[in-house]
Protein backbone atom coordinates (compact mmCIF):
# COMPACT_ATOMS: atom_id res chain seq x y z
CA UNK A 1 0.00 0.00 0.00
CA UNK A 2 0.98 3.71 -1.34
CA UNK A 3 1.42 5.65 2.10
CA UNK A 4 0.25 9.50 1.20
CA UNK A 5 1.22 12.68 3.65
CA UNK A 6 -0.66 15.72 2.70
CA UNK A 7 0.98 18.83 3.24
CA UNK A 8 -1.61 21.71 3.14
CA UNK A 9 -5.15 21.77 4.15
CA UNK A 10 -6.79 24.79 2.82
CA UNK A 11 -7.47 23.90 -0.86
CA UNK A 12 -10.34 21.81 -2.03
CA UNK A 13 -7.86 19.74 -3.81
CA UNK A 14 -6.89 18.05 -0.37
CA UNK A 15 -11.44 16.91 -0.71
CA UNK A 16 -10.73 15.69 -4.09
CA UNK A 17 -7.76 13.72 -3.81
CA UNK A 18 -8.41 11.98 -0.63
CA UNK A 19 -11.49 11.49 -1.46
CA UNK A 20 -10.39 9.36 -3.88
CA UNK A 21 -7.80 7.30 -2.12
CA UNK A 22 -9.60 6.94 1.62
CA UNK A 23 -13.25 6.47 0.65
CA UNK A 24 -14.35 2.81 1.17
CA UNK A 25 -14.98 1.98 -2.73
CA UNK A 26 -13.10 4.63 -4.62
CA UNK A 27 -11.15 3.78 -6.99
CA UNK A 28 -7.89 3.66 -5.04
CA UNK A 29 -9.39 2.12 -1.99
CA UNK A 30 -6.92 -0.54 -0.90
CA UNK A 31 -3.64 0.40 -3.17
CA UNK A 32 -2.76 3.88 -1.16
CA UNK A 33 -3.85 5.64 1.97
CA UNK A 34 -3.58 9.19 3.37
CA UNK A 35 -2.24 8.79 6.73
CA UNK A 36 -0.92 12.33 8.09
CA UNK A 37 -1.76 15.47 7.08
CA UNK A 38 -0.59 18.98 7.94
CA UNK A 39 -2.16 22.66 7.40
CA UNK A 40 -1.48 25.99 8.67
CA UNK A 41 -5.24 26.38 9.87
CA UNK A 42 -5.17 24.05 13.32
CA UNK A 43 -8.88 23.83 13.48
CA UNK A 44 -9.54 23.63 9.67
CA UNK A 45 -7.21 20.66 9.21
CA UNK A 46 -8.18 18.64 12.44
CA UNK A 47 -11.90 18.87 10.82
CA UNK A 48 -10.75 17.87 7.38
CA UNK A 49 -8.78 15.01 9.00
CA UNK A 50 -11.59 13.65 10.28
CA UNK A 51 -14.67 14.08 7.69
CA UNK A 52 -11.95 12.34 5.27
CA UNK A 53 -10.76 9.29 7.39
CA UNK A 54 -7.08 10.76 7.98
CA UNK A 55 -5.51 9.05 10.77
CA UNK A 56 -2.60 11.32 11.97
CA UNK A 57 -2.60 15.04 12.00
CA UNK A 58 1.07 16.59 11.98
CA UNK A 59 2.04 19.64 14.52
CA UNK A 60 4.58 20.64 12.56
CA UNK A 61 6.53 19.84 9.13
CA UNK A 62 9.06 18.46 11.56
CA UNK A 63 6.94 15.81 12.76
CA UNK A 64 8.87 12.65 12.06
CA UNK A 65 5.71 10.87 10.87
CA UNK A 66 6.65 12.35 7.69
CA UNK A 67 9.20 9.82 7.49
CA UNK A 68 6.94 6.87 6.94
CA UNK A 69 5.53 8.20 3.94
CA UNK A 70 5.99 6.88 0.58
CA UNK A 71 4.68 10.22 -1.39
CA UNK A 72 4.38 13.73 0.34
CA UNK A 73 1.74 15.75 -1.84
CA UNK A 74 2.14 19.14 -1.53
CA UNK A 75 -1.21 20.83 -1.61
CA UNK A 76 -1.66 24.07 -0.10
CA UNK A 77 -4.26 26.14 -2.02
CA UNK A 78 -2.11 29.24 -2.76
CA UNK A 79 1.17 29.38 -4.23
CA UNK A 80 3.02 31.08 -1.76
CA UNK A 81 2.64 28.60 0.42
CA UNK A 82 4.26 25.87 -1.17
CA UNK A 83 7.90 26.32 -0.56
CA UNK A 84 8.62 25.14 2.69
CA UNK A 85 6.70 21.68 2.65
CA UNK A 86 8.23 21.13 -0.98
CA UNK A 87 11.49 21.82 0.91
CA UNK A 88 10.88 19.31 3.76
CA UNK A 89 9.42 16.23 1.54
CA UNK A 90 12.90 16.60 -0.25
CA UNK A 91 14.96 16.51 2.67
CA UNK A 92 13.26 13.99 3.58
CA UNK A 93 14.11 12.02 0.13
CA UNK A 94 10.10 11.25 -0.89
CA UNK A 95 8.76 11.45 -4.56
CA UNK A 96 7.26 14.85 -4.35
CA UNK A 97 3.67 16.06 -5.76
CA UNK A 98 3.25 20.24 -5.89
CA UNK A 99 -0.11 20.71 -6.54
CA UNK A 100 -0.86 24.12 -8.88
CA UNK A 101 0.72 26.82 -8.83
CA UNK A 102 4.12 25.56 -8.20
CA UNK A 103 5.41 29.05 -6.29
CA UNK A 104 4.41 32.45 -6.61
CA UNK A 105 7.74 32.98 -7.15
CA UNK A 106 10.33 32.07 -9.81
CA UNK A 107 13.47 32.30 -7.85
CA UNK A 108 11.47 29.84 -5.41
CA UNK A 109 10.35 27.25 -7.90
CA UNK A 110 14.26 27.20 -9.28
CA UNK A 111 15.64 26.48 -5.78
CA UNK A 112 13.27 23.87 -5.25
CA UNK A 113 13.81 21.98 -8.63
CA UNK A 114 18.38 21.97 -8.12
CA UNK A 115 17.42 21.03 -4.65
CA UNK A 116 15.21 17.73 -6.00
CA UNK A 117 17.51 17.38 -8.72
CA UNK A 118 20.71 17.86 -6.21
CA UNK A 119 19.22 14.82 -3.85
CA UNK A 120 18.24 12.98 -6.92
CA UNK A 121 14.15 13.50 -5.59
CA UNK A 122 11.65 12.69 -8.22
CA UNK A 123 9.41 15.84 -8.25
CA UNK A 124 6.32 16.77 -10.02
CA UNK A 125 4.36 20.12 -10.57
CA UNK A 126 1.23 20.60 -13.02
CA UNK A 127 -2.74 21.59 -13.14
CA UNK A 128 -4.21 18.80 -12.77
CA UNK A 129 -6.29 19.88 -16.43
CA UNK A 130 -2.92 18.79 -17.76
CA UNK A 131 -4.61 15.29 -17.39
CA UNK A 132 -8.34 15.70 -18.51
CA UNK A 133 -9.67 13.59 -20.63
CA UNK A 134 -9.55 16.47 -22.98
CA UNK A 135 -5.69 17.07 -23.35
CA UNK A 136 -4.57 13.59 -23.02
CA UNK A 137 -6.92 13.43 -26.15
CA UNK A 138 -4.89 16.47 -28.09
CA UNK A 139 -1.50 15.45 -27.14
CA UNK A 140 -2.53 11.44 -28.26
CA UNK A 141 -3.70 12.65 -31.70
CA UNK A 142 -1.51 16.05 -32.46
CA UNK A 143 1.42 14.93 -35.02
CA UNK A 144 4.84 16.10 -33.70
CA UNK A 145 6.53 15.45 -36.43
CA UNK A 146 4.13 18.53 -38.66
CA UNK A 147 4.31 22.01 -38.91
CA UNK A 148 4.48 23.54 -35.02
CA UNK A 149 1.16 23.48 -33.43
CA UNK A 150 -0.62 27.40 -32.84
CA UNK A 151 -2.82 27.13 -29.90
CA UNK A 152 -5.11 29.56 -27.80
CA UNK A 153 -5.66 28.25 -24.45
CA UNK A 154 -8.44 30.46 -22.21
CA UNK A 155 -9.11 30.30 -18.56
CA UNK A 156 -9.61 32.89 -15.79
CA UNK A 157 -7.25 35.42 -14.44
CA UNK A 158 -9.34 36.17 -11.50
CA UNK A 159 -13.11 35.36 -10.98
CA UNK A 160 -15.21 36.59 -8.13
CA UNK A 161 -15.88 33.16 -6.63
CA UNK A 162 -13.17 33.36 -4.07
CA UNK A 163 -12.61 36.13 -2.25
CA UNK A 164 -9.33 35.69 -0.82
CA UNK A 165 -7.22 38.48 -1.80
CA UNK A 166 -4.52 35.51 -2.76
CA UNK A 167 -6.93 34.49 -5.46
CA UNK A 168 -6.19 37.46 -7.52
CA UNK A 169 -2.56 36.59 -7.88
CA UNK A 170 -2.13 35.65 -11.41
CA UNK A 171 -0.51 32.46 -10.66
CA UNK A 172 -3.86 31.22 -8.98
CA UNK A 173 -5.89 30.18 -12.00
CA UNK A 174 -4.33 31.26 -15.04
CA UNK A 175 -1.76 28.65 -14.35
CA UNK A 176 -4.18 26.33 -15.45
CA UNK A 177 -3.61 27.59 -19.00
CA UNK A 178 -0.22 28.09 -19.29
CA UNK A 179 0.58 24.89 -18.17
CA UNK A 180 -2.03 22.58 -20.66
CA UNK A 181 -0.27 25.04 -23.68
CA UNK A 182 3.25 23.74 -22.61
CA UNK A 183 2.21 20.13 -22.60
CA UNK A 184 0.69 20.58 -26.11
CA UNK A 185 3.22 22.40 -27.22
CA UNK A 186 6.22 21.02 -25.87
CA UNK A 187 8.94 23.79 -26.04
CA UNK A 188 10.88 26.65 -24.46
CA UNK A 189 9.21 30.11 -23.96
CA UNK A 190 11.30 32.61 -25.33
CA UNK A 191 8.91 35.34 -25.13
CA UNK A 192 6.14 37.02 -23.80
CA UNK A 193 3.17 40.33 -24.67
CA UNK A 194 0.84 40.96 -22.85
CA UNK A 195 -2.32 43.16 -23.02
CA UNK A 196 -4.85 44.02 -20.58
CA UNK A 197 -8.35 44.90 -21.89
CA UNK A 198 -11.77 45.15 -20.45
CA UNK A 199 -12.65 41.58 -20.06
CA UNK A 200 -9.05 40.11 -19.15
CA UNK A 201 -5.74 39.79 -20.18
CA UNK A 202 -4.32 38.70 -24.18
CA UNK A 203 -1.21 37.71 -24.33
CA UNK A 204 0.90 36.68 -26.89
CA UNK A 205 3.63 33.64 -26.41
CA UNK A 206 6.95 33.02 -28.53
CA UNK A 207 8.24 29.51 -28.37
CA UNK A 208 11.87 28.03 -29.52
CA UNK A 209 10.52 26.22 -32.27
CA UNK A 210 9.03 29.03 -33.22
CA UNK A 211 5.56 28.14 -32.29
CA UNK A 212 3.64 31.48 -31.74
CA UNK A 213 0.74 31.13 -29.55
CA UNK A 214 -1.72 33.01 -27.07
CA UNK A 215 -3.71 32.72 -23.79
CA UNK A 216 -6.53 34.86 -23.10
CA UNK A 217 -7.10 35.35 -19.17
CA UNK A 218 -10.50 36.53 -18.48
CA UNK A 219 -11.57 38.93 -15.57
CA UNK A 220 -14.79 38.43 -13.41
CA UNK A 221 -16.37 35.97 -15.77
CA UNK A 222 -17.28 32.89 -15.44
CA UNK A 223 -14.81 29.98 -15.08
CA UNK A 224 -14.07 28.27 -18.55
CA UNK A 225 -11.19 26.34 -19.41
CA UNK A 226 -10.70 26.33 -23.43
CA UNK A 227 -8.47 24.97 -26.24
CA UNK A 228 -8.25 26.42 -29.81
CA UNK A 229 -6.21 24.21 -31.69
CA UNK A 230 -4.58 24.77 -35.51
CA UNK A 231 -2.79 22.02 -36.91
CA UNK A 232 -2.51 21.08 -40.28
CA UNK A 233 -5.41 23.12 -42.05
CA UNK A 234 -7.61 22.43 -39.52
CA UNK A 235 -9.17 24.42 -36.42
CA UNK A 236 -10.53 22.48 -33.26
CA UNK A 237 -11.77 23.88 -30.17
CA UNK A 238 -12.11 21.99 -27.41
CA UNK A 239 -13.76 23.01 -23.67
CA UNK A 240 -12.26 21.03 -20.97
CA UNK A 241 -15.26 19.44 -18.35
CA UNK A 242 -14.58 20.90 -14.73
CA UNK A 243 -16.20 18.02 -13.66
CA UNK A 244 -13.76 15.58 -15.70
CA UNK A 245 -11.76 12.24 -14.38
CA UNK A 246 -8.78 14.43 -14.24
CA UNK A 247 -8.20 14.21 -10.01
CA UNK A 248 -8.28 10.24 -10.66
CA UNK A 249 -5.39 10.42 -13.97
CA UNK A 250 -3.30 12.85 -11.61
CA UNK A 251 -3.13 10.20 -8.89
CA UNK A 252 -2.55 7.42 -11.41
CA UNK A 253 0.61 9.52 -12.80
CA UNK A 254 1.53 10.01 -9.31
CA UNK A 255 1.38 6.67 -8.00
CA UNK A 256 2.22 4.45 -11.24
CA UNK A 257 4.69 7.04 -12.08
CA UNK A 258 6.14 9.74 -9.71
CA UNK A 259 6.39 7.07 -6.98
CA UNK A 260 8.66 4.93 -9.68
CA UNK A 261 10.92 8.00 -10.70
CA UNK A 262 9.34 8.31 -13.69
CA UNK A 263 8.36 11.93 -14.35
CA UNK A 264 8.58 12.09 -18.19
CA UNK A 265 4.49 12.26 -18.30
CA UNK A 266 4.74 15.84 -16.40
CA UNK A 267 8.21 17.18 -16.57
CA UNK A 268 9.49 19.87 -13.81
CA UNK A 269 11.17 21.96 -16.10
CA UNK A 270 7.48 23.12 -17.65
CA UNK A 271 6.13 23.61 -14.51
CA UNK A 272 9.26 25.90 -13.87
CA UNK A 273 8.41 27.75 -17.64
CA UNK A 274 5.01 27.88 -16.27
CA UNK A 275 5.73 30.04 -13.55
CA UNK A 276 8.23 32.19 -15.72
CA UNK A 277 5.81 32.80 -18.26
CA UNK A 278 3.12 33.87 -15.58
CA UNK A 279 6.02 36.24 -14.03
CA UNK A 280 6.74 37.67 -17.61
CA UNK A 281 3.35 38.45 -17.72
CA UNK A 282 3.00 40.37 -15.04
CA UNK A 283 5.94 42.28 -15.94
CA UNK A 284 4.68 42.92 -19.54
CA UNK A 285 1.04 44.61 -18.27
CA UNK A 286 3.30 46.72 -16.11
CA UNK A 287 6.28 47.85 -18.75
CA UNK A 288 4.03 47.57 -21.55
CA UNK A 289 6.48 45.84 -23.74
CA UNK A 290 8.00 42.27 -24.64
CA UNK A 291 9.29 40.24 -21.75
CA UNK A 292 12.26 38.03 -22.86
CA UNK A 293 12.87 34.82 -20.56
CA UNK A 294 16.10 34.04 -19.55
CA UNK A 295 17.56 30.53 -19.49
CA UNK A 296 17.66 28.67 -15.92
CA UNK A 297 17.39 25.42 -16.15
Amino acid sequence: MIKVAILGSDSSHTEAYTSLINKSGSHFFGQAKVFWIWGENKEETYNKAKALDIKYVLSDLDAPQLSDADLIMVIGRFGDSHYLPAIKAIELGKPTFVDKPFTNCDNQAYEIIKFAQSRNIPIMSFSPLRFSEEIISINKNTKKSEKPISLVATCPLLTNSIVDERAKSIYFYSVHAVDVMLSIINSKPMSVYALKHNAGVWVTLRFENDTVSSVNLTIGKEEIYNVVLFEGGKIRSIDINPDGLFYKKTLEVLFYRLIKGDIDSAPIHQAFDGIRILTAIDCSLELNQEIYINEKI
